[in-house]
């Protein structure tokens, strides 16, 4: 009698676990059930700067005081550390965003105060507040919309009458939290003194794009410092249009004055570029496609020449991204710029990705880039061309220029989204449905998720394969 009852609740036992793993088994977050354990625990100040990021991929840490709300840890050189939340919104869509640390107001005040060792868990409580306020919109709870309103009212209104030299220093500032290093914020801190004193006493909404523009390119300031200057104040306006304050047009309106300045300013510095003639652009193609020692210079440099990407995108240039008959230089991460600004490779480009294709099976026997490092191995591009560009020019006896106003001289014109933000995002969803972008978007980031390299890279594969499928 014991022993059938035994049998029977061992029995009944068996009958469950069955149940279970067979739910399980037919949920399709089933191969990442066993894989993935997400931790949770109440989150502190201490453990949030304690923790150490993983080595690879990422791990969640659920907060156990607000549902929804946790610590994101993420390979990152160390320093992939970051508030987020996870949650369903009303309509049932899985919705993850990313607490932005530095447009926290306790950061900047504190920043501004003098606290610049500002830690991740010093933030805990405003992210906290954050995460309830977005998990509260997301799931359409009561909010008194009102003070909502009149709260970002307020704040967009501060970023307007905020001075251009507070605005700059508190972003470098908030590049720690990011896990930039401390020798790269003190060089934008450095740049700064380029800003003429008037112009950096003045609120960014005061501030017009044409006298931006002209503060910036001048003969007095290099070309590295200028480009630095010109990044540093589009991160500036654009973060201050994300607050409200009603800038977006600057970026755009600068960019048209920033460009025709930098062409004037060309002209004036490398006056003696426009002496050069087409026999001097001959020689010094020669001389690239002679060397030997640093082909992977030579060839981005040519490739640099007969493309509208801008260079930093060709050096690190990966096969993978060149499909039928286009090279789509920026990430799948980066959509409102890598349909629009994708590159059309005509019959040269396509025998020149040959040649580089020979030369890397030649001297690595694969790589996932064009253009692999020799001294940091296949894992990395090349990340500057500046000494080989100095020789060559040397050698044909010509004096120096560099490569980007050689290539407005004698090269295509770059194909930078940076001069139409605007357009790309009010009309670029409208010009990739034309297109049929969806079905191509699916394609490429099918593509990249696997390793495409160069042992696997065929022209007959780059270009079109039938008339049909090429887009655009």
């Amino acid at each position: 009698m014991l022993e059938c009852t035994i049998c029977g609740i061992l029995f009944t036992i068996g009958v469950r676990i069955h149940s279970v793993l067979t739910t399980l088994q037919n949920s399709r977050n089933f191969n990442g059930f066993f894989q993935v354990m997400v931790q949770r625990r109440l989150l502190t100040p201490d453990f949030v700067n304690s923790i150490q990021p993983p080595e690879k991929g990422e791990q969640w840490i659920a907060d156990t005081k607000v549902k929804g709300f946790g610590l994101r840890l993420f390979a990152s050189g160390g320093q992939g550390k970051t508030f987020a939340i996870r949650v369903t919104n009303k309509e049932g869509t899985t919705v993850r965003r990313t607490f932005g640390v530095y447009y926290s107001s306790a950061f900047r005040f504190r920043l501004h105060s003098g606290h610049n060792e500002l830690e991740l868990g010093a933030l805990l409580d405003k992210a906290r507040s954050w995460a309830r306020r977005e998990i509260e919109n997301l799931k359409h709870l009561d909010l008194d919309e009102e003070l909502d309103r009149e709260y970002r009212e307020q704040v967009a209104s501060h970023v307007r009458d905020m001075p251009l030299i507070r605005a700059a220093e508190s972003l470098i500032k908030g590049l720690k939290a990011a896990g930039r290093k401390e020798a790269y914020r003190d060089g934008l801190f450095s740049i700064l003194e380029n800003i003429p004193a008037e112009l950096s006493s003045k609120s960014l909404a005061d501030i017009s794009a044409e006298e931006m523009a002209k503060a910036l390119v001048r003969e007095e300031v290099g070309p590295g410092n200028i480009r630095k200057l010109r990044s540093l104040i589009g991160q500036i306006y654009k973060r201050a249009g994300e607050f409200g304050a009603g800038l977006w047009k600057f970026e755009e309106e600068l960019s048209k004055h920033y460009r025709k300045r930098v062409e004037a300013y060309g002209e004036v510095r490398y006056a003696r570029l426009r002496k050069l003639n087409d026999d001097n652009f001959l020689q010094v193609l020669a001389r690239l496609k002679c060397e030997q020692d640093r082909w992977q210079q030579a060839m981005c440099i040519l490739l640099y020449l007969e493309v509208g990407a801008p260079l930093n995108k060709v050096m690190r240039a990966e096969w993978r991204a060149i499909y039928e008959g286009y090279w789509y230089p920026y990430s799948e991460n980066e959509k409102v710029y890598w349909f629009e600004c994708r590159e059309w490779l005509n019959e040269k480009v396509h025998t020149l990705l040959e040649n580089i294709n020979f030369q890397v099976s030649k001297s690595f026997y694969e790589s996932l880039y064009l253009f692999p490092s020799t001294h940091t191995g296949l894992d990395n591009p090349i990340s500057t061309i500046e000494p080989l560009w100095r020789d060559a020019l040397k050698q044909c006896g010509l004096d120096y220029y560099p490569l980007r106003y050689f290539g407005m001289r004698f090269g295509r014109r770059r194909n930078n989204p940076s001069y139409a933000p605007s357009v790309l995002q009010q009309y670029g969803e409208m010009f990739r449905k034309a297109e049929n972008a969806a079905e191509l978007s699916k394609i490429v980031t099918e593509r990249r998720k696997f390793p495409i390299t160069s042992g696997s890279y065929k022209r007959s594969l780059a270009l079109p394969q039938t008339e049909s499928s090429v887009v655009g």
